[in-house]
């Protein structure tokens, strides 16, 4: 036993010391959990989260018969593991009145992002397919990270409203579902394997793909007037894409090319998290312009703990609409 323990003791000090001299990882060494696949699904799920925390609303009190519409704009974006996604949000809505009180929304959104990052070295764990003729996993030099992310869609809301007199607050429910396509365009890297048994191959991993979800949601406002010239609106929501859907990637290298989807590969679905919303919205009454600063917090301080790996996250939401 005791020539058996310095025999281990030994193979793990040359193990380590192989490690510090050449930087190749020992094939005992665990691999972090926040892999490539990992990571860009991530990046993928935060732009839907920032849409679903930018979904704009009226402000004013329905009456039967009058319209009213308001535009809302932003932009977004987020970090992790050396890979960004960012880009500029866009939606509109115009609302009814039914009865007093009463209403329907009715919005419309397209959102724009752009990938990027710098070279780095990254984990492939590709789970999409059983076919990949690698020694996978293992970890890779990866380059060129970039593409596109656009997300549009469109939505229907029923809308309730009450005001408790004599507060001058207003509550608003709302309950509807949105329609939301996200477009993955472009979106690949270039690899080089530098562990395992093949290390040096090099070749190009893609995850352009189209996911496409019916969202339903529902909501919450608190309104009140600050003096004669300001309002504050505390809001939360809840929104749930389904279905919930696999995660596809291609990979490239010498003499071969494999695609696929971790649905029909493994049965998992990790596309399309449900989502909580917290925000406060400070509008200016006579101007009809808004700011959402608690949108802005809620996303710098929950995107890390929602996805794991995501390092920095950020949102900056500004509305308007015409007020009488």
């Amino acid at each position: 036993m005791r020539i058996t323990r310095i025999s281990l003791g030994r193979a793990a000090f040359v193990a380590g010391l192989f490690h510090l001299a050449t930087g190749v990882p020992v094939a005992s060494q665990e691999l972090p959990k926040e892999d490539l696949d990992f990571v860009v699904e991530h990046l993928f799920e935060v732009t839907m989260d920032h849409r679903f925390a930018s979904m704009p609303t009226t402000a004013e009190a329905f009456e039967k018969g009058r319209w009213q519409w308001a535009v809302d704009g932003g932009w977004g974006g987020a970090t992790a593991r050396g890979l960004d996604v960012g880009g500029a949000l866009f939606a509109a809505t115009a609302g009814l009145g039914v009865a007093e009180r009463r209403g329907v929304e009715m919005t419309a959104f397209f959102d724009r992002f752009s990938l990027s990052g710098s070279s780095g070295e990254q984990v492939l764990r590709p789970l999409w397919s059983t076919q990949i003729p690698l020694d996978l996993p293992q970890r890779a030099q990866v380059s060129g990270f970039g593409g596109d992310v656009t997300s549009w869609g469109v939505g229907a809301t029923f809308v309730w409203q009450r005001s408790p007199a004599p507060t001058g607050r207003r509550w608003t429910w709302r309950a509807g579902a949105i329609y939301d396509r996200l477009e993955a365009t472009n979106a690949r890297a270039r690899y080089r394997l530098i562990s395992g048994a093949s290390t040096g191959t090099v070749g190009e991993i893609d995850y352009s793909a189209t996911y496409t979800y019916v969202v339903p949601f529902g909501e919450g406002e608190i309104r009140w007037p600050l003096g004669q010239r300001w309002e504050i609106a505390p809001h939360f929501a809840f929104f749930n894409p389904l279905p919930r859907r696999g995660f596809i990637g291609r990979i490239t290298g010498p003499g071969f090319e494999v695609a696929g989807d971790t649905e029909k590969a493994k049965g998992l679905t990790p596309m399309g998290d449900p989502y909580l919303s917290l925000g406060v919205r400070l509008d200016h009454r006579r101007s009809g312009f808004g700011i959402d600063l608690g949108a802005t917090a809620f996303q710098a301080t929950t995107e890390s703990i929602f996805h794991d790996g995501i390092s920095q996250a950020l949102l900056l939401r500004v509305s308007w609409q015409r007020r009488r």
